[in-house]
């Protein structure tokens, strides 16, 4: 997509949502716990589309916090081919 606006080669890369279990969707080892952000996750590639699934690790994780407030959908990840231009 040419976006000069938003950045040469601006493409999606994934797309960031809540989960309540997320060893119910995917196999353990493939979840990573990041405490930084206060979650366990995993990327699923569901056809051409790649979901970053987030499950927080306890109340105080931001996304905790989203979810209860009925945000489901967390972010939406892009990359360009030069962030600096």
């Amino acid at each position: 997509m040419e976006a000069p606006e938003l950045g040469y080669g601006f493409r999606l890369h994934h797309i960031g949502a809540y989960v309540e279990k997320l060893s119910d969707l995917v196999p353990i080892e493939r979840i990573i716990k990041d405490p930084g952000q206060g979650v366990y996750l995993s990327f699923v590639k569901l056809g051409d589309s790649t979901f970053e699934l987030l499950q927080p690790i306890d109340k105080k994780s931001p996304v905790f916090a989203s979810a209860h407030r009925g945000q489901k959908i967390l972010h939406l990840c892009y990359e360009v081919d030069d962030l600096h231009s």
